[in-house]
């Protein structure tokens, strides 16, 4: 039943005991004069409300601690990526000016007979190397690689198959013609006929370029010198190709074009060196976020790890 020690009486329980006669009155009225405690609602979800914030936050702060994690190890990876990228461009400087300094001897040597018998891995000791060849061009099965760029004026490249006095057959790259001289009619005096001696750079297989098209041969359309596929089509050696001399007086360039003539290769090397471009810049963002790194290590704990440690 109820508790008798939690009653406290109250003056209308004493005002029902002076005229109860018994015992269970009294107790009677003790019960009706209870009153028990009041339900303070925004107290009680207060406190609740405050202790999921507490929880919440601690998940928060976690949250936060694994964010920070790993934005610290990203960013100890940059540094270690940057001394990397820029030690690598290092090494490819040094190989290039090694590479630049071999064709430029092979540049001052003075020209040599091509031999009858060159495949392709002698045709990389004769990289960049003055040759001359006697025989003559056959006009007749020339390709045009293009669109190619010359001083600013879209053409192309003119690639005659070359056939020597023994009988061998080699790619020619002749050199640049404007667009409006793509049709071999429109340039007779550069139909060079009979048997000729040409100088030229002896040069290997080139690459074909990430963006190039595929080459369409049925529809006659090249955008890059493939060897195995054009010398294959008119049984021309397939492990190097010659690209003809041309001298460099702006004279001589203005009346080729003029009479439709290929303008050929100046002999010189052209290969980029920008590899202390991108040494500097890696490792000066190696540099850049070492320091960064070493400035975030040596910061005390942020609001956000104390206030975590406080809850």
């Amino acid at each position: 039943m109820f508790n008798r020690t939690c009653l406290r009486p109250s003056a209308s329980s004493r005002l029902i005991q002076s005229w109860a006669p018994t015992q269970n009155t009294t107790i009677l009225a003790r019960c009706l004069s209870y009153t028990p405690p009041r339900f303070n609602a925004n107290a009680d979800s207060a406190g609740f409300e405050q202790k999921e914030d507490k929880f919440a936050f601690a998940r928060r702060g976690v949250k936060a601690k694994g964010r920070s994690k790993l934005f610290g190890f990203i960013i100890a990876m940059v540094p270690v990526t940057g001394f990397v990228l820029g030690t690598w461009q290092v090494y490819r400087r040094n190989w290039k000016l090694e590479l630049i300094e071999k064709y430029e001897a092979h540049l001052d040597l003075p020209p040599a007979i091509l031999p009858p018998n060159l495949d392709a891995t002698k045709a990389e000791e004769f990289d960049h190397r003055r040759i001359l060849m006697k025989g003559q061009f056959l006009h007749d099965q020339e390709m045009l690689i293009g669109p190619r760029q010359w001083n600013g004026e879209t053409g192309f490249h003119v690639i005659t198959p070359f056939q020597r006095d023994d009988g061998t057959r080699v790619l020619v790259n002749r050199g640049w013609i404007p667009r409006a001289r793509g049709d071999k009619s429109t340039r007779p005096k550069g139909l060079v006929g009979g048997e000729v001696v040409i100088e030229g750079l002896v040069r290997p297989p080139p690459g074909k370029g990430y963006f190039q098209h595929e080459n369409e041969p049925n529809r006659g359309l090249f955008y890059y010198l493939n060897l195995e596929e054009m010398g294959g089509m008119v049984g021309a050696d397939q492990g190097f190709f010659v690209e003809e001399i041309f001298d460099p007086n702006r004279s001589w360039s203005d009346k080729f074009i003029v009479d439709g003539k290929p303008i050929g290769r100046v002999p010189q090397v052209n290969l980029k060196n920008n590899h202390m471009q991108y040494i500097i810049t890696w490792y000066s963002l190696g540099v850049i976020t070492s320091f960064m790194l070493f400035r975030l290590m040596r910061q005390p704990a942020n609001r956000v790890k104390m206030r975590v440690k406080a809850a």
